[in-house]
């Protein structure tokens, strides 16, 4: 359940729901009927488009056993569930204090059918449907039948019917007329022929009915009209809790509805300024592959099914230019995000890595790359060399490199380089235990990147290198884990730091596996990697793979630097222990020879 969730439970069934009180001094409950369908629905209406509304709000949630219900029924539950969402709306009126003309029920597609429902039985006045599904028996046996099984269990052509006559009769039948009813619909619709047109004289015999049909280039989908008409929605919601009833009759919105003796604005002057629309939507780094989404095209000019229409993405360095084709994703939003003086189909504006896979970055070379896009459209060729991005970093380890993605808030950048690096000023490093056994070694300790707040696992990430001994050359390098232990972070000069996810160690604690490590000896270092900031320590390791007959066998040891110098005498420091316990054992064992010699 959403941490925003509430559980309302009536006779045993559970009615999950949401509940914002009223902003200053708004006596009035707008209650919220979803539409749509899927595992992860959660509710209309939400968000920061209600942030101007000051009434109450209740939504619910039409999810009952798992099964979608359209607020009134399913096949195991029955009529309990039109009872269960009846009590949550009447104790929450009743506890503000509320009568039912203090309320507005408003519902989308299936959301506006329940919405419809529960005012007509529970006699409550002011209803705002926004493209209500009145047959629901037929539409759902065509469009979605596994709904259909959700309420009535098997399809039979009496139970369809059923289903079908619910809400007609109670629209033709409700006794009380004097409602304030709002019906959002277009002819785009597909639905709107089977599903609002036939009922329209029904609606019509409410003292307050307002029809409002849309008629633009931009709704061309059944869902399409609830979001193109969030404005007037708004004020008639705003008004209604206000007390001030609108009364608009039938009108008809949208371009298509306006009528005027002065020629309209065209597309010539938007396509006279050859203006590119290209920014990045989204980035990702993950399994080795850089993940790519956003926006190219030049206004003006349409995108959906035109032949002259191409994208590539860029990845430049001083020595190397790479290209990648990209694959058109289908947003109908961008119709209207960029809609200027006439309609214009962007629907294909947005794009992806092809087939969503991703760039290989493996098969990159070492380089700093500046991401940019290349545009082909109807004979115009555009190159946008820095794209524009929301600010935001991104590491990983691939193939034994650091491939790091920084956005600047106007550009890109792509660096792949080694994994292995210098300490990063102020860090503190730690190793607390380390062992080999047969063919698996472990590492584990502390490592803390001053500034660098790990607040959940995978802040830092934590990586061991293998590198040959006695050079800088990287062999191999594998992904650690992280647990959560306390840290006070005036260790590092930040005592208001959190560093709790730096404690690093193999998976597990279980070791990693080398027998995919060439035989020979390496100096082991942990890298921490954060966002576009790359630190490395040594460990003070050195690990030796070896073995015979096909076996792998490991073996650590306390590495040992050159004599002299910081190095030295930081590696003396760090294990001054071991090397006490080594020359007792070698003073015991000179000990023992003298005596045996005496005897």
């Amino acid at each position: 359940m959403h941490p925003d969730d509430q559980e309302f439970v009536y006779q045993g069934l559970s009615v999950t729901y949401k509940f914002r009180r009223s902003l200053q001094d708004r006596r009035h409950l707008l209650v919220v009927f979803s539409g749509g369908f899927g595992e992860d629905k959660r509710y209309d209406l939400d968000g920061s488009v209600v942030d101007g509304l000051r009434t109450d709000i209740l939504w619910i949630k039409d999810r009952f056993d798992g099964d979608f219900s359209y607020y009134i029924r399913t096949h195991r539950r029955g009529g309990l569930i039109a009872e269960a969402v009846a009590a949550l709306i009447e104790k929450v009126r009743t506890e503000r204090g509320l009568e039912k003309h203090h309320c507005t029920f408003l519902g989308f597609s299936k959301g506006a059918t329940g919405a419809l429902y529960h005012a007509l039985t529970d006699d409550y006045p002011n209803i705002i449907a926004v493209v209500p599904r009145m047959g629901i028996g037929t539409a759902n046996r065509a469009l979605r039948p596994e709904v259909l099984r959700q309420l009535i269990g098997e399809d039979t052509d009496e139970g369809v019917a059923e289903l079908d006559a619910l809400l007609p009769d109670l629209l033709a039948n409700c006794p009380n007329k004097a409602k304030n009813i709002y019906l959002f619909s277009s002819p785009a619709d597909p639905q709107y022929k089977s599903q609002v047109a036939p009922f329209l004289e029904d609606y019509e015999r409410y003292e307050n009915f307002n029809f409002v049909l849309t008629e633009s280039p931009l709704v061309v989908r059944h869902r399409d009209v609830g979001s193109y008409n969030i404005p007037l929605l708004l004020s008639t919601i705003a008004a209604l809790g206000e007390g001030a009833v609108p009364r608009y009759g039938h009108v008809r919105n949208g371009d298509r509805a306006v009528a005027s003796s002065l020629p309209r604005p065209s597309l010539e002057p938007v396509r006279e300024r050859r203006e590119t629309v290209a920014r990045l939507t989204s980035m990702a780094l993950r399994k080795g592959r850089f993940y790519p989404e956003g926006i190219l095209f030049t206004k003006g000019y349409g995108t959906k099914g035109s032949e002259q229409f191409s994208r590539r993405l860029t990845l430049a360095s001083d020595l190397e230019r790479r290209s990648y084709a990209l694959d058109g994703v289908t947003d109908d939003k961008l119709n209207r995000n960029y809609f200027e003086n006439d309609f214009c189909d962007y629907s294909q504006g947005r794009f992806s890595t092809r087939k969503r896979e991703g760039i290989n970055l493996s098969q990159l070379p070492d380089g700093t790359y500046t991401v940019g896009l290349e545009l082909e459209q109807e004979g115009i060729s555009t190159t946008v060399e820095a794209v524009p991005a929301e600010p935001r970093a991104a590491a990983l380890v691939v193939g034994g490199k650091a491939v790091r993605l920084r956005s600047s808030g106007r550009s890109v950048e792509l660096v792949k380089g080694p994994v292995l690096a210098g300490p990063m000023p102020g860090s503190h490093f730690q190793l607390a235990k380390s062992w080999a056994r047969e063919n698996r070694f472990h590492v584990e300790g502390r490592y803390v990147l001053p500034g660098k707040w790990t607040l959940k696992h995978g802040d830092v990430q934590y990586h061991v290198v293998l590198v040959k001994a006695g050079t800088a050359s990287v062999a191999a390098s594998r992904a650690l884990g992280t647990s959560q232990q306390d840290f006070p972070g005036a260790k590092v000069g930040d005592p208001l730091g959190d560093y709790r996810f730096t404690y690093f160690a193999t998976r597990s604690y279980a070791g990693i596996t080398a027998d995919n490590i060439a035989p020979g000896e390496y100096d082991v270092y942990i890298t921490a990697l954060a966002g576009t900031i790359l630190s490395s320590h040594p460990a003070g390791l050195r690990l030796s793979v070896g073995g015979t007959d096909g076996a792998v066998e490991c073996r650590l040891q306390a590495a040992r630097p050159l004599a002299g110098g910081r190095a030295a005498l930081t590696w003396v420091t760090r294990n001054k222990p071991r090397l006490v316990r080594r020359l007792g054992r070698d003073l015991r064992r000179i000990k023992r020879r003298v005596l045996s010699a005496k005897r």
